[in-house]
């Protein structure tokens, strides 16, 4: 007996494909992977060229490195990556953050996309040589601050970037480091990414939405899961580290104090686990307030305007949200400096008005 099924081939009247057409696809069936909205974003461009997917490509086979070898950050590899201890053997994070850094370094360097890079662990700019330039200016930082550390506890890791345009697009002319100082809203392309139990990207371009991807490491491909992400308007959730809570200024420390002393039932949740891109993850996602102010020990803040607090505030920008130093919007600061860091809070755009009221700050629009 023949137990397989017979099969109906569908047919496509005029030689057109049978089913429903494109436009009443919905998105959730539609398998969008990283490579082919790159190409859709550079389709809509009035002036097209390989060079900003050649740039993504980059990014994205950095981004597979990275995941990949923070996996294998476990017990069994630690010995090899840190101390030569037998027994409970520690993380070495400085190796571990230099050879994150020269993954993103070189896969980037060789695109022929990009004339100047900025990273964390680079005290100047790395020059591309004029043969091998780009139009585009490339800032990141391979993984925060605290990865080591969060890496002993198992907990979420962060990469963030900025692409800006070269300031003379002739790609035989010779950048200077302060070809890279360029303030926040001028950025192409923001972008962020956290490496937890799955690995996410999250990009935002001018003029666009933030939409956040997935890695699928059954095919090894980024796709599209989160499509045009928008940051709630307000929420009752603030994130920030109490414990240096002496050292913030007093107008700071009144309006932390505010919302813990709310009637039950109205008090805001606290969610902070000393992650940048974690924190700000779930802010973007669930709406709130990220704060990391200037405090005694640190006077001028501690994360980098150009390269971890500028691609997190033009995201929460596009998103809808507000980012400041608690002077000034951040996408409107121009660094000084490469490394210059910035007093940073971020997120839904009512809870950020009522912090800059509770700070002074003068409540005109951001550009």
């Amino acid at each position: 007996m023949n137990l397989i099924p017979t099969l109906k081939r569908p047919t496509c009247p005029n030689g057109t494909l049978s089913g429903p057409s494109s436009k009443e696809r919905q998105m959730k069936k539609d398998y969008i992977t990283l490579n082919r909205f790159i190409n859709n974003v550079e389709m809509n461009k009035a002036v097209t060229s390989y060079q900003f997917p050649q740039l993504m490509m980059a990014i994205q086979t950095a981004v597979k490195c990275v995941s990949v070898t923070l996996k294998k950050c476990g017990l069994a590899q630690m010995k090899s990556l840190g101390s030569s201890e037998q027994n409970f053997p520690t993380l070495d994070g400085r190796r571990l953050d230099q050879y994150l850094n020269e993954v993103f370094v070189n896969l980037i360097a060789n695109t022929n996309t990009v004339s100047l890079i900025v990273c964390k662990d680079s005290e100047d700019a790395i020059r591309v040589e004029t043969t091998r330039g780009g139009r585009y200016i490339f800032a990141f930082t391979a993984a925060d601050s605290q990865a080591h550390g969060s890496l002993e506890f198992i907990a979420s890791v962060g990469s963030t970037f900025a692409i800006y345009r070269k300031t003379d697009a002739n790609a035989t002319t010779n950048v200077e480091d302060k070809d890279a100082l360029q303030p926040g809203k001028d950025m192409l392309c923001g972008g962020y990414i956290l490496y937890g139990y799955c690995t996410v990207l999250v990009l935002a371009f001018e003029g666009g939405s933030v939409n956040g991807f997935t890695l699928d490491p059954a095919v090894g491909e980024f796709m599209l899961t989160d499509p045009m992400i928008k940051i709630p308007t307000s929420a009752k959730l603030y994130s920030v580290n109490e414990g240096h809570t002496q050292s913030f200024d007093q107008s700071l420390v009144n309006f932390i104090e505010k919302m813990k002393v709310i009637k039950i039932g109205e008090a805001w949740s606290a969610r902070y686990s000393g992650n940048l891109v974690g924190d700000c993850h779930r802010i973007l996602k669930q709406g709130g307030i990220y704060m990391y102010p200037a405090s005694k020990e640190h006077p001028n803040g501690k994360h980098r305007l150009l390269y971890e607090a500028s691609p997190i505030a033009f995201i929460m920008k596009q998103a809808g949200g507000l980012a400041v130093n608690g002077k000034q919007f951040i996408l409107d600061m121009i660094p000084q400096k490469l490394h210059e860091k910035t007093p940073f809070f971020c997120g839904s755009r009512d809870n950020v008005l009522q912090l800059m009221q509770a700070l002074g700050m003068n409540k005109i629009s951001p550009t």
